[in-house]
């Protein structure tokens, strides 16, 4: 039944005026680099977002920086893991917590250019996974999007988590 729930809402979600826009950060002792991290996605030029930051057990000032930043700004809520899962199982944990259907992950120690999610929103029409690099021109960093369905991707592993964005139940392991 829940597998159901998953596509139905995958389905429903085609098209630009449907798009909910989940952020979503793991982190494991990122006290040096999470604050530039959380600032790029706070100050993107889209702003309708959730933002899910998962602490996966920080023995640093981490969780301090988390919660510092929650008290700023609704759009974000945490996570904090009891047991240390590694990153792609604390994605996981927040893909199940999601409210949005459409997932853009940003690892704690990258930035994201400012206007990545409004090139999100803009060219994540009817396709299932935008992919896209960044290039930097004139000193500034921008990321240029390439749609995809997901049959396009079942023989081999293409993109790099931190260049997509794709629809809630295209990507997901609910084994955890």
């Amino acid at each position: 039944e829940y597998i159901k729930s998953i596509w139905k809402r995958l389905l429903d979600s085609k098209g630009k005026n449907n798009i909910k826009i989940t952020v979503i950060t793991p982190v494991y002792n990122g006290e040096k680099y999470i604050r530039e991290t959380i600032e790029s996605i706070l100050n993107q030029t889209y702003t309708e977002f959730e933002y899910i930051i998962i602490d996966d057990c920080s023995t640093d000032s981490t969780k301090d920086i988390i919660n510092e930043y929650i008290k700023k700004d609704g759009r974000i809520q945490s996570i904090f893991n009891t047991t240390n899962y590694g990153h792609v199982k604390s994605r996981n944990i927040a893909m199940k917590e999601m409210k949005g259907n459409v997932v853009v992950p940003i690892d704690a120690d990258d930035v994201a250019p400012l206007d990545k999610l409004e090139n999100v929103v803009t060219n994540f029409k009817d396709c299932d996974i935008l992919y896209g690099g960044y290039y930097y021109l004139n000193g500034k960093k921008y990321f240029s999007p390439q749609p995809f369905v997901a049959s396009q991707l079942y023989d081999k592993n293409l993109i790099n988590h931190n260049a997509v964005a794709f629809r809630r139940g295209i990507f997901y392991d609910d084994t955890i």
